[in-house]
């Protein structure tokens, strides 16, 4: 703009407002009360080298010395780039506000005193109240069961202190939670506010709980089973883990001694190709279970019968982990098979008559010298 374009010529008339007619009407109402003595502010617009532009706009009248209006000052000042700062600022509080209102979590403030200043519809829900009047002024630790008390007190103290700390506790309706506090400061870096994130843990604790005690019971049972139980590494074929009875059936005095021994150390030899055979089959999940009469190393080098059966516990499809080996001593039997075998050959062979009769006088059991004896075969 040109001193010749706006010299003695009405202020409104500038090319500044030229368009902007709501501008031009403020800005006469504006020298008419300036006009008068009043100092006038306020936000126009008017056009710049870059277009309409926000102006932080004054008029101030100067007086003479009778006290009458000499002259009006106008000034005006760019604020569009401190406008569109609040605009985005605004926006950006809006965004928080919409993420807060509508996140799945508890989010609420607490006020130095422990007061909760504010909570989310995801909050009350947890809190089984309809509207956050019925929490706002509430104590934080009145939601904290009396034994989880003193601690979370001294999580607030220390977020109160400037630091963010995180802690689960215990409702006083028997729920669990899990909670985040963060100091929210001011720009001396002191903390006004807590901003609190709460999650509801109940379910989670309550499977953890359930899990631990499964695992607590499955362990009883590893550990008092009559017979021996070995867990075996697929990959490996070493010993991972044996119970008691385990390591009693091959001669060892713990666990300690049988964990991380080659399993077909303990194959005897004869048996050792149809083992490997046989593993390699359950590797490869063409059998679930494997079941044989087989003998085993003791420590002593002597040999064990047992009865084993072997299973995969991994599901089809999954990678091979661990296999699970039954083994149950079955050396007595194995004797009294044995001697029966014996004693039924002595019988046999034996040259005097021995027969066994029933109460009808019919045969039980004839060894050969009667029935050679009778003439039959």
């Amino acid at each position: 703009v040109y001193k010749r374009q706006v010299l003695q010529r009405p202020f409104w008339e500038a090319a500044w407002f030229h368009g902007l007619d709501a501008e031009v009407e403020n800005l006469k109402a504006a020298i008419e009360r300036a006009a008068s003595g009043e100092f006038i502010r306020y936000t126009t617009r008017a056009r710049g080298v870059n277009g309409i532009e926000n102006i932080d706009f004054s008029i101030k009248p100067v007086f003479d010395e009778r006290g009458k209006v000499k002259w009006l000052l106008p000034e005006g000042r760019l604020v569009t780039e401190q406008e569109r700062a609040k605009k985005a600022l605004r926006r950006s509080e809006e965004k928080f506000r919409s993420l807060v209102e509508h996140a799945p979590l508890c989010i609420h403030e607490i006020d130095r005193e422990g007061k909760i200043l504010s909570m989310n519809a995801a909050g009350l829900k947890l809190m089984g109240s309809k509207n956050e009047s019925e929490v706002v002024g509430m104590k934080y630790l009145e939601a904290v069961s009396p034994g989880d008390r003193r601690h979370v007190g001294q999580m607030l103290t220390n977020a109160l202190a400037g630091e963010s700390v995180y802690f689960a506790f215990e409702t006083p309706s028997g729920q669990h939670f899990e909670s985040c506090l963060v100091p929210l400061k001011n720009e001396h870096g002191e903390t006004r506010r807590i901003m609190g994130i709460t999650q509801d843990a109940t379910e989670r604790v309550r499977a953890e709980a359930q899990l631990r005690a499964s695992e607590a019971q499955a362990r009883t049972i590893f550990e008092q089973a009559a017979v021996g139980v070995a867990l075996i590494d697929s990959t490996k074929g070493t010993i991972r883990q044996v119970n008691q009875r385990c390591w009693e059936i091959l001669g060892y005095d713990s666990a300690s001694q049988v964990r991380d021994k080659s399993w077909m150390e303990l194959i005897h030899p004869d048996d050792l190709d149809t083992q490997r055979s046989n593993l390699q089959k359950l590797w490869k999940g063409e059998i679930r279970k494997l079941a044989m009469e087989k003998r085993l190393k003791r420590r002593d080098e002597s040999y064990v019968w047992v009865y084993l059966t072997v299973s995969p516990m991994w599901q089809r499809g999954e990678t091979p982990d661990v296999h699970i080996a039954i083994i149950e001593d079955i050396s007595d039997r194995r004797l009294a098979e044995q001697k029966l075998h014996f004693t039924q050959f002595s019988v046999d062979s034996c040259s005097s008559l021995i027969f066994w009769i029933r109460q009808d006088a019919s045969f039980v059991y004839v060894n050969v010298a009667v029935s050679r004896e009778l003439g039959y075969s």
